[in-house]
């Protein structure tokens, strides 16, 4: 199976991407769907709308950030030619190409302290806010790897039954059959959403919502990081970015798990 042209324009360099096109609707569907679970759920809504929208800029920034750390080799290159670049169209893909990356445990993490930092300072009930935004993550990141594998990044390691991508513009070898690895990881988030939505709504492991999702993920994802064959996502030793990262999160999930259990364990007993 080989995927068509998916950039727009046609002509010269390609403005919007599917991957653009999928991120934005993954924050759109998002933000709309958590705003009614927290009114279905007696919440402020517009309180879990600012909640969101902090999360978003975190991802934002904190994606590039770290595509920034694992681009480094660029970075430098981007400031050792900086004041020659002999055009705009240069100094774009310049930029493009040093702070272009984006990697998603880096929002993430951004994204998980700028919306801690904004809960903290705003509600004395917090329990609730963590778990909305546990759920609305994998919603949000399943929309996006769908992007991904619409467009050709984080693509996966090459296979005779796999997915190949006409357009030269992606990441993705030509035509080169790839393992769908973006596909089976959007499919994963999706499930990890309903999963989660279902302990919301059933008011089961309340406010331990975020640290399952880390400990689930970060599993899953160092899992799939076996099948990828992008070189771009850098490496820390035999382990890629995202792996190491997934080990320190596991970690930190099953801490914050035994931390609010402990917490919450003499409230169960009242």
């Amino acid at each position: 199976m080989i995927l068509p042209d998916l950039y727009w324009p046609k002509e010269g360099q390609p403005a919007i991407t599917a991957y653009t096109v999928m991120t934005l609707a993954g924050i759109l569907v998002t933000i709309f769907y958590m705003m009614h679970l927290a009114k279905k759920n007696g919440f402020d809504e517009y309180r879990v709308l600012y909640v969101e929208l902090i999360a978003f800029c975190g991802a934002f920034f904190g994606g590039h950030i770290l595509g920034a750390i694992v681009e480094h080799e660029h970075v430098a290159e981007f400031f050792r030619k900086f004041g020659s670049f002999s055009s705009a169209l240069e100094l774009r893909n310049a930029v493009n190409l040093a702070f272009g990356t984006s990697v998603f445990y880096g929002g993430l993490i951004l994204a998980l302290i700028m919306t801690s930092i904004y809960i903290h300072k705003t509600e004395t009930i917090r329990a609730p806010y963590y778990d909305m935004v546990a759920v609305g993550i994998p919603l949000f990141h399943g929309f996006g790897r769908i992007g991904c594998f619409l467009t050709g990044c984080c693509y996966g390691m090459p296979w005779e039954h796999g997915v190949g991508y006409l357009h030269p513009l992606t990441a993705a070898p030509a035509q080169t059959p790839l393992v769908p690895v973006q596909l089976f990881e959007a499919i994963l988030n999706f499930a990890l959403f309903f999963f989660l939505r279902r302990l919301f709504l059933q008011k089961k492991l309340g406010g331990k919502l975020l640290p399952l999702y880390l400990i689930v993920y970060s599993t899953y994802r160092f899992l799939l990081e076996f099948l990828r064959g992008d070189r771009i996502r850098g490496f820390v030793g035999a382990l890629s970015t995202s792996q190491f990262i997934s080990i320190l999160l596991f970690v930190f999930g099953i801490c914050c798990w035994f931390f609010l259990a402990k917490k919450q364990a003499p409230k169960a007993s009242e």
